[in-house]
């Protein structure tokens, strides 16, 4: 049986003896909605087939079909290199890609190495999604027979394709792409070096590595020149990654004076405190929330997702991006309407619908609702952040209140309501003035190793000063937890 992908024009054959969820992993393309890793508890992971709705893990193709899948997306909000950052590590008339590793998306960045022009940035989700959304479901799919392997497949197939677009967007060749970096979470680190991430799932989670060799292209399987270097940003610790380490670097958070705060909110949060000079890190079980993964009428932040919300004389107003009808709610509007139904007494501080088990956004011919077990996720999400926050300046010995600077990094930052953050407790309860939205801190570090052998062992050196917290293990970590489950009742 042939089966067409659309729109990537992928074309597959089946016998008929697997489902379609294991057909588009092998593949490797991407089916972002497949949280539960083909479990069927999750009913996300739904597709066009022949124009009707169908569940990709329980559908077995009989016969010849067409199949849409998600289509990918290109964002270079927030991505952006310091106005005073000098590159020093190339004169060739080459171009490099910078890839940013996310549990959820990669982003890869195109680059002309002379003189760092910025060509474009394009963003993918995560095919290894179809194993699992959460770095702890992958690493127990590496133990797998074979499942190594697939996940670093997965991945290298999604920067490749991000490679091929550039290149035919260009009219480049392979041997034009000269150099390649990458930076990502402890386990995606592991993943790419195609070692072992077993460790990372229990304590004490080491890591097998920190500082990864540097490899070629022709190691990892990527289209470009085959002698072309690939160098993974250093890890911090079992579950602080290269990711931070870029984003260090692309912030210059430990060059800055006073108490600043670095916040990465992805599937797992991370977060660097910078209090005099001295620094410590941690990073919590945020899960996907706010990525809308767990959420009834959850979707990334794609066309037709809300990504805005406010009530007024019990009338809900959404925003919606690319306009048009809804189809589900991204992670800015979720935070969004939490804050909303807080301020207006729809929702109580203790997280309980003070009506119905859901709340209508908006109706049509999708109604689009809020539950509560979708409240309960964000509970979970947001008090996971708040007591890494509180743990991190116990440990360094200084009061949220005397926070400076909030730096707030990754995609879900650039598009977040900092109130509507800080009224559900999401972040510190700061002036919002003191909230700055960095970008994707992570690819624009990756970026700038990619073009500067200087910045790429600043980042290194950086890397090791980090004193890595380890939250299970820290007094007043449960009951900072537990606290944070609540929400305040006091939105104005």
């Amino acid at each position: 049986m042939r089966i067409i992908f659309q729109p990537s024009g992928v074309i597959a054959e089946s016998s008929g003896n697997e489902n379609l969820l294991d057909i588009i992993r092998g593949c490797g393309l991407a089916l972002p909605g497949a949280v539960c890793g083909g479990r069927g508890v999750c009913g996300k992971c739904g597709v066009s087939v022949n124009g009707n709705f169908k569940l990709a893990c329980h559908f077995i193709p009989t016969g010849d079909i067409t199949v849409r899948l998600p289509e990918e997306h290109a964002d270079t909000l927030g991505f952006q290199l310091p106005p005073d950052f000098i590159y020093d590590k190339f004169e060739s008339d080459g171009f490099g890609c910078s890839f940013d590793i996310g549990t959820t998306t990669i982003a890869g960045a195109f680059i002309k190495l002379r003189t760092g022009y910025l060509l474009g940035v394009k963003s993918v989700p995560n095919p290894q999604s179809a194993y699992g959304a959460d770095v702890i479901t992958r690493i127990g799919y590496a133990a797998c027979e074979g499942g190594l392997s697939r996940l670093l497949e997965s991945a290298v197939s999604a920067m490749n394709g991000i490679i091929n677009d550039f290149l035919r967007e260009h009219g480049l060749l392979h041997k034009d792409i000269k150099a390649v970096t990458a930076a990502g979470n402890t386990a995606m680190s592991h993943i790419l070096m195609n070692v072992d991430p077993s460790g990372l799932a229990v304590s004490p989670f080491h890591p097998v590595f920190l500082d990864a060799p540097v490899k070629t292209a022709n190691d990892l399987g990527l289209l470009a020149d085959p002698e072309a270097p690939f160098t993974l940003l250093p890890n911090i610790a079992g579950h602080v990654g290269g990711d931070i380490s870029a984003g260090l670097l692309a912030t210059s958070l430990p060059k800055k004076a006073g108490i600043t705060l670095l916040i990465d909110i992805g599937t797992n949060g991370e977060i660097v405190l910078n209090a005099n000079g001295r620094m410590a890190a941690c990073s919590t079980a945020a899960g996907p929330a706010f990525e809308g993964a767990c959420i009834k009428n959850g979707m990334s932040a794609g066309k037709g997702a809300i990504r805005a919300v406010s009530i007024s004389e019990n009338k809900v107003t959404v925003d919606i991006i690319g306009g048009g009808e809804p189809a589900g709610i991204c992670g800015s509007g979720l935070v969004d309407a939490v804050s909303e139904m807080l301020r207006t007494g729809v929702l109580e501080g203790s997280g309980r619908l003070a009506r119905d088990e859901s709340f209508v956004l908006c109706g049509g011919d999708k109604k689009i609702v809020v539950t509560q077990h979708d409240i309960r996720q964000v509970q979970l999400a947001k008090a996971a952040i708040s007591a890494g926050v509180q743990v991190l300046t116990a440990f360094l010995g200084v009061r949220i209140q005397d926070i400076d600077e909030i730096l707030l990094a990754g995609a879900f930052g650039n598009y977040i309501n900092i109130q509507s953050a800080i009224n559900i407790g999401l972040l510190p309860g700061v002036n919002p003035s003191r909230v700055k939205r960095v970008g994707n801190a992570a690819g624009i570090g990756a970026a700038m190793a990619l073009l500067s052998e200087s910045a790429a062992k600043k980042a290194a050196g950086w890397a090791r000063t980090v004193e890595h917290v380890e939250l299970s293990a820290q007094p007043g970590f449960m009951d900072a937890y537990i606290n944070g489950m609540s929400f305040n009742d006091e939105i104005e």
